[in-house]
């Protein structure tokens, strides 16, 4: 699987998504939030009040961003017009899309935290992205206990440290976005081991799990499934 890595300057010169390869945008959305309010039109009416009942203004643009972003993306790799794109939700709020005037496999995932917003689109696959800004936490080892499985407290024992902590949470986090479940799914159910996803001590081979560099503040995991599982 082939993976394109965009930023904000690569909006300019947007290629076509291969079927076999994902494409990764990692935006600074406050760099075109004023830019992107001009399609603010394009929305939904409830995303529209959606957006205004964010009392917070960082709130407000981040989300416009991040939903006109996707239509507009969506639309160019679909070649339709960007009003055709809907953004749903599943029973478990995950939102997919649907496009008015034909039928698309095209997947999509979205996360943000702090200056970046990624996005991360592809064909036929389950996808699920997260990113966090590493902050300073009392005790990572706490946590741990508490809210990971057991391998994965060993791991932050040997090392409690940021790096390994949140790079086992953000792929947590991925994984249970791109199964499409949230955190209705146990997080004790599962474990992080190695790069590798486990349940029940065996590892799922279906399943990939991709980090890169953002910036030494941030950690970023995407979780791709090789096909859509069923019921998504």
């Amino acid at each position: 699987m082939n993976k394109e890595i965009f930023n904000n300057s690569d909006l300019r010169t947007i290629r076509e998504l291969q079927k076999n390869e994902i494409h990764i945008w990692c935006i600074q959305w406050c760099e075109i939030a004023a830019k992107v309010q001009c399609k603010r039109c394009l929305l939904e009416k409830s995303e529209i009040v959606k957006a205004d009942k964010f009392i917070n203004d960082a709130d407000k643009y981040r989300y416009l961003v991040g939903r006109i972003l996707t239509k507009y993306l969506a639309a160019f790799y679909l070649s339709v017009q960007m009003e055709n794109i809907i953004i749903k939700e599943d029973n478990f709020g995950k939102p997919y899309l649907k496009c008015k005037t034909k039928e698309i496999n095209l997947q999509y995932n979205l996360s943000h935290s702090g200056a970046y917003l990624l996005l991360v689109f592809g064909y036929g696959m389950s996808l699920g992205v997260d990113v966090q800004e590493k902050i300073q936490l009392a005790d990572y080892k706490d946590i741990a206990e508490h809210f990971f499985h057991k391998y994965e407290y060993q791991a932050i024992c040997e090392d409690p440290t940021e790096n390994t902590f949140f790079d086992i949470w953000t792929a947590k986090e991925a994984y249970v976005k791109a199964i499409g479940k949230g955190w209705s799914q146990d997080s004790d159910s599962f474990y992080i081991k190695n790069n590798n996803i486990y349940s029940l001590n065996e590892k799922l081979g279906n399943w990939r799990i991709y980090r890169f560099k953002l910036d030494r503040n941030y950690s970023v995991a995407i979780v791709m499934g090789e096909h859509l599982q069923k019921g998504d």
